[in-house]
C-alpha cells in the first residue's frame, strides 16, 4: 500500500512538472497571433495618389470640421498621404483594418507620440492600399466616438477620396440572364440626391462574362459611356459619385435593350394624380386639371389612381402644349390596374405640359418650374430608391404633404 502510494504520487509530481514546463514554453514561445499590416508603399508602379487630411479629436474625426467621421473612398491601388491635425490636446491615434468595425487584426499608421497632444500640430503618413474591400479607420484611444469607414474600390471615377460627400447610398443589383434585378425588380429607378457616392455592388452568382456600364441622358449611348465593371466575378462593388442633378442610365453591354434609369436630383416629392376621363383630380378640392409649382432639379415621384375604371397614360413634355413626339410616359392605369407609380426628373425651367394620352382634351395641365429652392411639396429624406413602389421616409424629420389635398 505504501509503494502504491508512493507511486501515485510521483506520478502527480510528474503530472504538475509536465504542466510547469508546457506554461514556461507557451510564455517563452507564445503562440501566434495574426497580425494585420498595409503593404510598404512601392516605389514604382502606383496608379492613383491621393492627399487625406482629417482632423484629431475625441468628438469624432474632422469633428467642427464638417462631416463628423466622414466616410472615404479610393481607388485599388493607391497611396494616400494622410495629414493628421492634432485638435483637443488629447492623445489619439491613426488605425486602420479590414472590415466595417474595430479590431485587434490592424495596423497603426501614426501613435500617440506621433500625433502628439499640441492643438495644431501636424503628422504625416503614407498608406498603400492594394486590396479591395472595406476597411476601418479609427483612433485606438477614443474607439467609440473617433470610428469610421474607407472604401477602396476597382475604380473611383472623377473623385478623390479627400471629398466629402453630402451623401451616401448603397445598392446591390444581381446579374440574371443579362439583366440587372433587385429584389424582383428589373432595372430598378435609382433615386440618389446631388453630390451622393453610390456604392454599387454586382452580385453574379454564375461567374458570367459581363461588362456593367453607364452614360447620361436617358437611352443608352455607346459611345459616351463609361465602364465600371468588366469582370467575371461571383461578386464586385465599385462607387460611383454623382455630383450633378440629371439622368443617367446603367446597362450591361451584353443586353443592350434593356437598361435601368439612375435620377440625380436636389429634391424629391412625391404626389398622387386621380386620373378620370373628365380631367385629372376631377371632383378633388384641388381642383380640375391643377397647375403644379416646383423648383427646377425636383424629382417627382407621381402616384396615379385610378378613378373611373378606363385606360389612362400620364404623358409631359417640356412647353405649353401636349406634344406626342418628344413626351415622355410616366405611367399607367387601365382597368385591371387601379393604381401604379412613375418618375420624372424637370431639370430645366419653365413650363411643362401633363396629359393623358387618351384623354388629351380634357385631362391636360401645366406645371410650372422655377429655380426657386421652395417648395410645398414633400422633401424625402435624401437616399435611395430601389423600386418604383418605394420611397423611405424617416417620420419626425419631415412631412407626407402632397401638392395638393
Amino acid at each position: 500500500m505504501i509503494m502504491e502510494g508512493n507511486k501515485a504520487g510521483v506520478v502527480f509530481v510528474v503530472i504538475v512538472l509536465l504542466l510547469v514546463a508546457i506554461g514556461l514554453t507557451l510564455m517563452l514561445n507564445p503562440p501566434t497571433v495574426k497580425a494585420f499590416q498595409l503593404p510598404p508603399v512601392p516605389s514604382k508602379n502606383v496608379k492613383h495618389y491621393e492627399n487625406i487630411t482629417i482632423y484629431a479629436d475625441a468628438n469624432g474625426w474632422d469633428y467642427g470640421h464638417g462631416t463628423i467621421n466622414p466616410t472615404l473612398t479610393i481607388a485599388n491601388n493607391t497611396v494616400v498621404n494622410f495629414t493628421v491635425i492634432e485638435e483637443d490636446g488629447q492623445p489619439h491615434t491613426l488605425t486602420i483594418n479590414p472590415g466595417s468595425s474595430e479590431s485587434t487584426y490592424q495596423d497603426t499608421l501614426l501613435s500617440t507620440s506621433q500625433i502628439t497632444t499640441i492643438p495644431g500640430h501636424k503628422s504625416y503618413v503614407q498608406a498603400y492600399f492594394d486590396t479591395i474591400g472595406v476597411y476601418t479607420y479609427w483612433c485606438t484611444v477614443h474607439p467609440e466616438t473617433m470610428v469610421a469607414t474607407l472604401y477602396v474600390n476597382a475604380t473611383v471615377s472623377n473623385t478623390t477620396s479627400g471629398v466629402h460627400y453630402a451623401h451616401y447610398a448603397n445598392q446591390t443589383l444581381q446579374l440574371l440572364k443579362n439583366n440587372l434585378t433587385s429584389n424582383g425588380v428589373l432595372y430598378p429607378y435609382i433615386a440618389l440626391a446631388s453630390n451622393t457616392l453610390l456604392n454599387l455592388t454586382i452580385k453574379d452568382p454564375n461567374s458570367s462574362n459581363y461588362t456593367f456600364k453607364i452614360n447620361s441622358g436617358s437611352k443608352v449611348n455607346a459611345t459616351t459611356s463609361t465602364t465600371l465593371i468588366n469582370e467575371t466575378n461571383s461578386s464586385l462593388t465599385v462607387s460611383v459619385p454623382f455630383n450633378n442633378t440629371g439622368q443617367y442610365v446603367y446597362w450591361n453591354s451584353n443586353n443592350t435593350s434593356r437598361f435601368g434609369t439612375i435620377f440625380v436630383y436636389t429634391a424629391l416629392v412625391n404626389t398622387s394624380l386621380y386620373a378620370d376621363v373628365y380631367g385629372w383630380n376631377f371632383s378633388k378640392s384641388s381642383g380640375v386639371n391643377p397647375t403644379i409649382s416646383i423648383s427646377a432639379g425636383t424629382l417627382v415621384n407621381f402616384t396615379i389612381i385610378n378613378e373611373d375604371n378606363l385606360t389612362h397614360v400620364l404623358e409631359i413634355n417640356l412647353g405649353n402644349a401636349e406634344n406626342s413626339s418628344t413626351a415622355v410616359a410616366v405611367a399607367s392605369v387601365d382597368p385591371s390596374t387601379n393604381l401604379t407609380w412613375g418618375y420624372y426628373l424637370f431639370t430645366s425651367t419653365g413650363n411643362y405640359t401633363y396629359w393623358d394620352l387618351y384623354h388629351p382634351s380634357t385631362a391636360v395641365g401645366i406645371i410650372n418650374v422655377t429655380n426657386s429652392s421652395s417648395s410645398s411639396a414633400v422633401i424625402y429624406i435624401p437616399g435611395l430608391v430601389s423600386s418604383q413602389s418605394s420611397s423611405a421616409y424617416i417620420p419626425g424629420t419631415q412631412t407626407r404633404d402632397e401638392l395638393y389635398p
